[in-house]
């Protein structure tokens, strides 16, 4: 997504017609891509849970922070890149 600055490189704004702009935006991301399924998204923060919009699993990161909302409308929970990976590889 473009952010943008003024002439003396103060911010001042950002391209608000990038669909991540908006709180549904990477799950229309995500359906324009026409991925093969299954997909696993990863994600910490509530415009993540957008992503189960376009048919992903979506597993709640919280190895950072734990927001309830997000763990209570995810498939699975992850705290450590290993258990990632244990649930992605054979």
């Amino acid at each position: 997504m473009e952010v943008r600055f003024d002439g003396q490189g103060r911010y001042n704004g950002w391209d608000a017609s990038n669909p991540l702009a908006t709180a549904t935006g990477k799950g229309a991301v995500l359906r324009s891509l026409d991925l093969p399924a299954p997909i696993l998204a990863v994600g910490d923060g509530i415009t993540d849970l957008a992503m189960r919009s376009a048919g992903v699993s979506l597993a709640a990161y919280t190895g950072f922070v734990r927001r309830d909302a997000v763990v209570q409308g995810a498939d699975h929970v992850l705290t450590t890149f290993d258990e990632l990976r244990s649930l992605v590889l054979p």
